[in-house]
């Protein structure tokens, strides 16, 4: 329910905005590039991840960030060059990847907000779930979203710097 209230915000801003009709729908596509870039990315951040964990189990916290970091920064050369490929073949404008720049910001701040409220707000309020349910923590999921949104980042810098729209 929520999701189809947000989606609806997100493509009533172009009316709401009074944008020309040519660049109504530019927020909503980059909502859905960013949005299908994370998944991509987490997904693939995540098997990368459990790879490592076989193969380097004794893998010690201040490490995990090291690592987490390179693939991140991996995973975001290799988002850049897809996009590179596909973004002139989809015909995305400039518009879109400068506000699919910003969504990742906000999707940054947003995250860190996130968690900073469900770890120290609602500590004590959340119920653990039962053996029966498989329910992810914030803080779990976000291991997965902050890296990825950071590699959908260093993707669309990357390629604003390739096709010149950042000098």
């Amino acid at each position: 329910m929520y999701y189809v209230l947000l989606l609806a915000v997100i493509i009533a801003v172009g009316y709401l905005a009074k944008l020309e009709k040519k660049d109504r729908f530019c927020l909503a596509q980059a909502f859905l590039l960013v949005t299908i870039s994370t998944a991509i990315i987490a997904a693939f951040l995540a098997l990368i991840m459990g790879v490592i964990f076989i193969f380097l189990p004794n893998l010690q916290t201040k490490s995990l960030f090291v690592v987490i970091l390179i693939v991140a920064i991996l995973l975001g050369v290799g988002l850049f060059w897809l996009y590179y490929f596909l973004i002139g073949k989809l015909k995305i404008k400039k518009i879109v990847m400068a506000l699919s720049e910003y969504i990742v910001q906000w999707g940054l701040i947003y995250a860190t907000i996130y968690q900073i409220i469900f770890d120290n707000l609602f500590k004590e309020k959340v119920k653990p779930p039962s053996p029966n349910e498989i329910v992810a923590q914030p803080s779990e999921i976000l291991v997965f979203i902050l890296p990825s949104l950071i590699s959908v980042w260093i993707a669309i810098i990357l390629y604003r710097v390739r096709t010149k729209e950042i000098t």
